[in-house]
């Protein structure tokens, strides 16, 4: 009785009170439900654990149903003026209000947490340790409207899609697919700089903890209304690069699916190939395909 009076209650940590805990999502839920949705099998892969096929993503018990609450029209905002239809047209512009700095704030907040929450703190230096900390009680007070404005602890918000032409070298050949459906967080760091990273498909949030100098150009998220869509941005070129890291990691984990499973994905996208081409998914692989050539999309085996 006593183990579960104290589960029961537990400490919120956005809030800090005392509450029952809810299942929360690090990412919105949307976003894995768009995922599934525009998938060939409609299952997800869990995390760095690609081998096990799962229905929902990264979830803890993190919040309290108040703080939920209090997320939520953030969320569904997002999702419908935004996410959803710039999806559909990568052309789209839309308009946002102040609930999009509450939004990647929000997002951002928890990513870090996550991190902190799970051991990442003993991967980081004191100084980063105490930015982590200044940056997550900073955000905690635009999220309940104590201030407005998150300060240096910025909040910058990038719409990505299929790369038309670059002249970027050494490009992994399935780019087009990790920009346009990879999910994932993550906390880049380095001796001048630190931000936490979570890419929800088609977008990227980034909360800045250390400033650097290096300035970033349209894709600061303003504090009341503005505008997100197809534009001219400037990014660190060490952004550049993390990203093609990534991507080279979400292959490298894509390779790690156990032969039955893959013929299982294929004997699927067969049995119903009406369904497969029309999905984001296999637009995304004829991205791949133009850019870099049909080996980039077809799968290696071995013989034995």
């Amino acid at each position: 009785m006593t183990d579960e009076i104290r589960e029961v209650r537990a400490i919120c940590a956005l809030c800090r009170k005392p509450a029952e805990l809810r299942e929360s999502h690090i990412i919105p839920t949307f976003v894995y439900r768009w995922l599934k949705d525009t998938s060939f099998t409609g299952y997800l892969r869990a995390g760095t654990n690609v081998k096990k096929r799962v229905q929902d993503g990264l979830k803890r018990k993190l919040l309290c149903a108040k703080c939920e609450v209090l997320l939520n029209p953030w969320e569904t905002a997002l999702a419908s003026q935004i996410f959803h239809p710039y999806n559909a047209n990568n052309a789209f512009s839309g308009s946002y209000g102040e609930w999009m700095l509450k939004f990647c704030t929000s997002v951002s907040w928890r990513a870090l947490r996550f991190f902190l929450d799970e051991g990442g703190s003993s991967q980081l230096t004191n100084d980063q340790i105490t930015a982590a900390n200044k940056a997550l009680e900073r955000w905690r007070a635009v999220i309940f409207g104590e201030i407005e404005h998150p300060g240096v602890y910025e909040q910058h918000i990038l719409p990505l899609s299929a790369i038309g032409t670059t002249s970027i070298a050494d490009l992994p050949n399935n780019m087009n697919r990790y920009l346009m459906r990879g999910v994932e967080l993550d906390l880049p760091r380095s001796e001048k700089s630190m931000f936490t990273y979570v890419k929800m498909g088609r977008f990227a949030v980034f909360g800045i903890i250390s400033p650097t100098k290096i300035r970033w150009k349209g894709t600061r998220v303003s504090v009341r209304n503005g505008q997100i869509g197809p534009s001219q941005f400037i990014l660190p070129q060490q952004l550049v690069e993390y990203l093609k890291d990534r991507a080279r990691k979400m292959a490298d984990l894509m390779k790690e699916i156990p032969t039955d499973q893959a013929n299982e994905i294929e004997r699927s996208i067969l049995h119903d190939r009406g369904r497969a081409v029309a999905t984001d998914q296999f637009a995304a692989m004829l991205e791949d395909e133009r850019m870099f050539g049909r080996d980039a999309i077809l799968r290696k085996t071995t013989e034995s």
